[in-house]
């Protein structure tokens, strides 16, 4: 996942309201003490959670991505993989931020994610979910076009039942041509129902959530 196009990526993120995103997430949290954020990337948020004095860990699958994110930000540590192949103690604050749950497919997938969620956290856990209905509107069966300095960039979105299937094709200027890469990812709508009823069966308290037309916000705790 975001192997070549992790540059690519992280050019495009750069019209992403970080500032909107980062607002949000402290009306929920004040971002403090051991602090693991999942699916950093190129390490936008971690710049903020940097900046805010904790010590941040960043997680992410992509080796391209954590390249970009370790040059942004030297001093912290970054980790590359799943987070339920992994142990890495115990955090104050786990953060899945940015549309990272809806990578996870399956029933089977998000509760595994979830248990190793609980097997690291000794505080509070915050996410987001892309709203299903805002993927419908703005993403499914829509093709989109980006132009850049270095390659264009083809986005094909396709629904089928609840899953988004996207291909990400890449067309890159070099010696007066194209070379052609492609990546294909998927996403899935999840609802909030889904989510919640698997949070409170493994044991998590939802203590604080905010819907908005885009997006869903969680805070969560354990249970005694």
């Amino acid at each position: 996942m975001y192997q070549e196009f992790a540059f690519i990526y992280d050019r495009l993120m750069e019209d992403f309201p970080y500032k909107d995103y980062q607002n949000r997430v402290l009306e929920f949290i004040k971002p403090e003490g051991k602090l693991l954020e999942i699916g950093c990337g190129s390490g936008r948020m971690t710049s903020f959670f940097f900046q805010a004095g904790t010590q941040v860990h960043g997680l992410d699958l992509s080796l391209p991505m954590l390249s970009l994110a370790k040059r942004r930000l030297p001093k912290v540590n970054f980790y590359q993989g799943r987070l339920e192949d992994l142990s890495l103690g115990k955090f104050n604050q786990i953060f899945a931020c940015v549309d990272v749950l809806n990578y996870y497919t399956s029933i089977e997938e998000l509760r595994a994610f979830f248990l190793s969620i609980k097997d690291h956290l000794c505080g509070e856990f915050f996410f987001d979910l892309r709203h299903p209905s805002d993927m419908v509107e703005e993403l499914a069966d829509k093709v989109f076009f980006y132009e850049e300095e270095e390659a264009d960039l083809v986005w094909i979105n396709e629904k089928d039942g609840e899953l988004l299937y996207q291909d990400l094709v890449i067309y890159w200027k070099e010696d007066g041509g194209y070379r052609k890469t492609s990546e294909e990812h998927i996403q899935r709508m999840w609802s909030m129902e889904e989510v919640e009823g698997l949070l409170m069966e493994l044991g998590f308290v939802i203590k604080k959530k905010n819907e908005t037309k885009e997006r869903i916000f969680y805070l969560c705790g354990l249970t005694a």
